[in-house]
């Protein structure tokens, strides 16, 4: 079957594997923890070597590197201070007090619309410690942003979906996060430097493993850095699984099962739902509101009149397929009766487009009255054009992961099988730039540009990696800066910011997730264009053992 065909499905998809960058969830409590003052993750540790830049070829993600440059590991922990003084503990060792009169309600700060600002913390003087680890000095914390390339074409197509900022709209951008993180927020005598990093040669389709390691590698050799930030990374895990073999900091590969996290620990992080947890979120969902019942919201009649079967999509990744096994084993536990089944596809795009003619064909045949997308967001552009095409409508349920409960990405699909589309979603309540974190920090600071679609998406990963540098102390490096977030305070959990929480073992942000059905006729509040998510319960957010006992139901419907 020629390609050639399918090219301008396979330049949308192919923009969206390389651009997709959208606003916005596990444990099921929002207390408040007290910091830690010890290791709070399988793999951290209280003393030891962080090891410098090496090769990693051939080496498994998460396994890391030889310790060649030791660095002080004895920074403490601490509480999150008063309104009317406290101490900390500096780099040098010794105690220094300072201030707490920027503080506001116990925060380090007030900015109207920002839920993240994190715990007050006394203004510090004293001796930082200077090079505490790489990337550090005693005035500065460098970090770079990574981009996959990105071609001209592909951008021009997404531009006003608002999915594809300009090269000026990010570093409009990052100059903002600069200035926001180093006036807001305690760095203890050093600033960020944030350096933008647009790869030469690694695309998300086809995704290179070999490609995005060599990428790593590049950036830790030029830059020195002591974090790389990757956000909405889909398709290359090998990238941040090189960055923790070489002993750095790094944000991104979204969806990857809890091994592959604890496996990094403690260099590695990431704001979206880790997989397990949107395998037992969405499992859970699934087990008591809509197993043992009909496919009522399916397209065609001889479908709703059917018990629920459901088919689980998943890209062949092996870390994505371990963590869509854990949902389809949950679902088969509870639904004796229909029960899921997996199936895969490449995510090399030109591979996609051609088995999604499979894919639809092996599951109208097989009965299949519910799709599952486990998945990212680009194999429903295909998939539901082909659904449509072979006349078959079943449910669409999306799982909260991926972005697709993103409206711009949604309204890509084919109309007359979304209709039919409901699920879980991991991104906050949709609605203007203004309500979200980014459009406080646009608010606050000066620029060139307003705040593009997908600007939250981007500032939730600066959030948690601000918040973390500030607990982290004078004494950073990676051991303290690892210690530091997994003990940060829980925020958000509200309609518009979705709720953030690490803990022992957790080392993802997002924690919870609501329940919604598309539209196709509502105008979206994020382009006012036909088409958009609405969201059950007036937007509330749901975390594990929190999900009701009842029917689903689409009201009016």
């Amino acid at each position: 079957m020629p390609i050639r065909r399918y090219a301008p499905a396979l330049i949308i998809a192919a923009a969206l594997l390389l651009l997709v960058i959208v606003a916005p969830s596990k444990g099921a409590s929002t207390t408040v923890p007290n910091y830690a003052t010890g290791p709070t993750s399988a793999g951290g540790s209280t003393s030891g070597s962080i090891p410098t830049a090496t090769s990693s070829t051939g080496t498994a993600p998460g396994q890391h590197g030889p310790a060649t440059g030791a660095s002080s590991l004895n920074g403490s922990g601490r509480s999150g201070g008063s309104s009317t003084g406290g101490t900390s503990r500096a780099g040098g060792g010794q105690t220094a007090s300072g201030s707490t009169a920027h503080c506001t309600g116990g925060r380090q700060f007030a900015v109207p619309g920002f839920a993240a600002a994190p715990a007050c913390q006394p203004t510090f003087t004293g001796n930082n410690g200077g090079a505490t680890a790489r990337g550090i000095t005693n005035s500065q914390i460098e970090i770079v942003y990574y981009q996959p390339e990105q071609s001209l074409a592909l951008k021009a197509i997404l531009g006003p979906a608002g999915l594809a900022p300009s090269a000026s709209q990010i570093n409009d951008f990052l100059a903002r996060e600069t200035s926001f993180i180093n006036a807001r927020y305690e760095l203890y005598g050093r600033s960020i430097h944030i350096d933008d990093y647009i790869s030469q040669s690694c695309e998300a389709s086809p995704p290179s493993d070999a490609c995005f390691r060599q990428d790593a590698q590049t950036v830790v050799s030029k830059y020195h850095p002591f974090a790389v930030v990757f956000p909405r990374n889909l398709t290359a895990p090998g990238f941040n699984a090189e960055l923790s073999h070489l002993g750095v900091t790094n944000f991104g590969a979204a969806g990857m099962p809890l091994s592959y996290d604890t496996g990094q620990a403690p260099y590695h992080f990431d704001y979206d739902m880790d997989g397990d947890t949107q395998a037992e979120i969405t499992g859970e969902w699934y087990c008591k509101q809509l197993a043992h019942r009909d496919a009522i919201y399916a397209g065609e009649a001889s479908l709703r009149s059917k018990r629920r079967t459901a088919e689980v999509l998943v890209d062949d990744t092996p870390e994505h397929v371990e963590a869509a096994q854990h949902l389809a084993s949950i679902i088969n536990g509870c639904d004796h009766g229909g029960g899921a089944v997996i199936k895969t596809f490449s995510p090399d795009t030109s591979q996609a487009v051609v088995q999604s003619t499979t894919l639809a064909s092996q599951a109208k045949q097989s009965g299949i009255t519910t799709i599952i997308y486990f998945t990212d967001p680009v194999l429903p552009v295909f998939l539901t054009q082909q659904m449509t095409q072979q006349n078959y409508y079943p449910e669409n349920v999306i799982t909260g992961g991926g972005y697709s409960d993103f409206d711009a990405l949604a309204q890509l699909y084919s109309k007359s099988q979304w209709k039919n589309a409901f699920g879980l979603g991991d991104l906050p309540d949709m609605s203007t730039p203004s309500h979200y974190d980014a459009g406080a920090v646009y608010r606050s600071t000066k620029g060139a540009f307003g705040p593009f679609t997908s600007a939250d998406n981007i500032q939730g990963f600066f959030s948690v990696l601000a918040a973390g540098l500030q607990q982290a102390g004078a004494n950073l490096n990676p051991v303290t800066f690892e210690r530091a977030v997994l003990s940060l305070p829980a925020w958000g959990g509200t309609r518009y910011h979705s709720l953030i929480k690490f803990g022992a073992g957790d080392f993802t942000a997002v924690s919870d997730a609501r329940i919604v059905f598309w539209d196709p006729t509502k105008r979206s509040p994020i382009n006012g264009k036909a088409g958009s998510y609405v969201a059950l319960n007036a937007g509330r957010r749901y975390t594990l053992g929190q999900f009701p006992a009842t029917t689903f139901r689409i009201p009016g419907r």
